[in-house]
C-alpha cells in the first residue's frame, strides 16, 4: 500500500501527466486512503495468501490495464510477470519509469523482487515457457488470446483467470431525462464520453449501441448528441488511420447488412448509424472507434 501510494504521489508531481486521464485515474485509485478502504472489505472476511508467481497477459488496446492488474497482484500477495501491450502508449512508459525509480529506494527493495514487467512480440516459445513456470495466469486479451494460451502446458495446480470478449450497450430512459437542466445534460454527455472514447470504444465497458426508451425521445436525444459532439471535438484526438477504419467498417456494413441505415458524421470523430426497420442482421454491423448504433425502442420490437 505504501508503494502504490508512492506511485500516486509521483504521478501527481508532474503537471504534464494531467493530459493522460487514464494515468491520473490509476494514480487516484492508488491513494493510501482508497486502498485502506478496500482492505476493510477483506481483512475480516478472508485470509489473503498469494498464489505465487502470476503471469499477466494484458490487452493491446488499454494503456493502464497492466497497471491495475499488477496492483491487484501485489495487493493479493503475489510475484508478478506482466506483459505490456505491443502498442506504444506514452502513459505506459511514464508509469514504468516511475516504478523503476521507486523500487530502487531502500524501503521498496522487497517490492522489486515481486515485479517483472516485460514486452515481446507474439511468440509461442516465450509464452509457452512463461506459462509452464507460473502458478496462475490472468489473461485479458479476449477470446482468441485465451484460446491460444490454453494450448500451452501449465503446472497441474495453475489457476487461470480469463477475461473473454464482451461488450456493452446504453439504455437511456428519456422520460426521466426531459427535465434535466443543460448542465446536467452536459455532465451526462461527459460521462458517456469517458466510457466510450478513452479506450476508443474498444473497452468491454464501452457502449456499442444506445437504445432510447420512450416515445418522446427526439428533443432530448438531439441535445445529448449535440453536447457529445462538442466534447468530442474539444477532447478527442483521432488520426487519419482511425477515420479510415470508421469509413471502411461502415461501408462494409452497408454492403453486408440487410438493415437500412444512414450515417451522421461529425468531422469523422462521432458517427451515428440511424437504423430503420432493424432485423437480426443488426449484429453484423461492426461498431467501434466512436461509431454508435442509435435505436429507438419501437424499432427494437422488430428484432
Amino acid at each position: 500500500i505504501d508503494f502504490l501510494n508512492a506511485v500516486y504521489l509521483e504521478i501527481n508531481k508532474n503537471s504534464s501527466n494531467r493530459k493522460y486521464s487514464d494515468l491520473i485515474t490509476f494514480g487516484f485509485w492508488c491513494r493510501k486512503s482508497n486502498l485502506n478502504n478496500l482492505k476493510l472489505n477483506y481483512q475480516n472476511k478472508y485470509k489473503m495468501f498469494g498464489r505465487g508467481n502470476v503471469l499477466h497477459i494484458t490487452p493491446s488496446n488499454a494503456s493502464m490495464n497492466f497497471a491495475f492488474s499488477l496492483a491487484m497482484g501485489l495487493l493479493s500477495g503475489n510475484s508478478n510477470i506482466v506483459r505490456l501491450p505491443n502498442r506504444v502508449f506514452l502513459q505506459t512508459k511514464i508509469l514504468c519509469n516511475i516504478i523503476k525509480k521507486l523500487i530502487k529506494k531502500n524501503n521498496f527493495k522487497s517490492i522489486s523482487d515481486r515485479i517483472c514487467i516485460i514486452k515481446y512480440k507474439k511468440s509461442d516459445e516465450i509464452s509457452s515457457h512463461l506459462s509452464s513456470q507460473v502458478d496462475a495466469r490472468i489473461i485479458w486479451g479476449g477470446d482468441e488470446t485465451i484460446k491460444q494460451f490454453k494450448k500451452y502446458e501449465t503446472k497441474p495446480r495453475c489457476v487461470d483467470l480469463n477475461f473473454s470478449n464482451r461488450y456493452s450497450i446504453s439504455l437511456i430512459k428519456t422520460s426521466s431525462k426531459l427535465k434535466l437542466q443543460n448542465r446536467d445534460i452536459k455532465n451526462l454527455a461527459l460521462r458517456f464520453y469517458n466510457d466510450a472514447y478513452l479506450m476508443d470504444q474498444q473497452g468491454c465497458s464501452s457502449p456499442q449501441a444506445i437504445i432510447w426508451l420512450g416515445e418522446k425521445e427526439n428533443s432530448f436525444k438531439n441535445k445529448f448528441w449535440n453536447e457529445l459532439a462538442k466534447i468530442v471535438e474539444r477532447k478527442y484526438n483521432s488520426d487519419l488511420s482511425t477515420a479510415g477504419k470508421k469509413i471502411s467498417l461502415i461501408s462494409e456494413s452497408a454492403i453486408l447488412s440487410k438493415s437500412k441505415f444512414r450515417t451522421n458524421y461529425k468531422n469523422f470523430k462521432l458517427i451515428r448509424l440511424n437504423l430503420n426497420n432493424p432485423t437480426n442482421e443488426i449484429e453484423k454491423i461492426k461498431c467501434q472507434f466512436g461509431t454508435f448504433v442509435d435505436i429507438n425502442l419501437k424499432d427494437l420490437k422488430n428484432l
